[in-house]
């Protein structure tokens, strides 16, 4: 297995077709690309009781192959990250001395 490490925010294309194989928008996502291959089996699964030292194998098969574009997108494609306004009501209301949510006590 290859594994190639980005950043948040990259996104992999696929440069002969232009397909969009996905974007990595979260911490420790993982996106397979391609296929790889079908291992060969060696001289042991050939291996019997009267056949003990096999001269025989088996090829395994090429994976896929495939040309990527990884490019990074701008954080306005991704989305912002965190609330923007959180908490600000709650700062303006502890100052001025009233209570949350608009309601009137007597």
């Amino acid at each position: 297995d290859l594994e190639l490490k980005v950043p948040v925010g990259t996104r992999a294309t696929d440069k002969d077709t232009g397909e969009v194989l996905g974007d990595l928008i979260k911490h420790g996502a993982r996106l397979k690309v391609a296929q790889g291959g079908f291992h060969g089996l060696g001289n042991a699964r050939f291996k019997s009781s009267t056949n003990r030292a096999p001269r025989q194998k088996s090829d395994g098969t090429p994976g896929e192959i495939r040309w990527l574009q990884l490019e990074l997108m701008l954080l306005a494609d991704v989305g912002l990250l965190g609330l923007p306004n959180a908490g600000r009501k709650e700062r303006k209301l502890e100052g001025s001395g009233e209570k949350g949510g608009g309601e009137q006590e007597e």
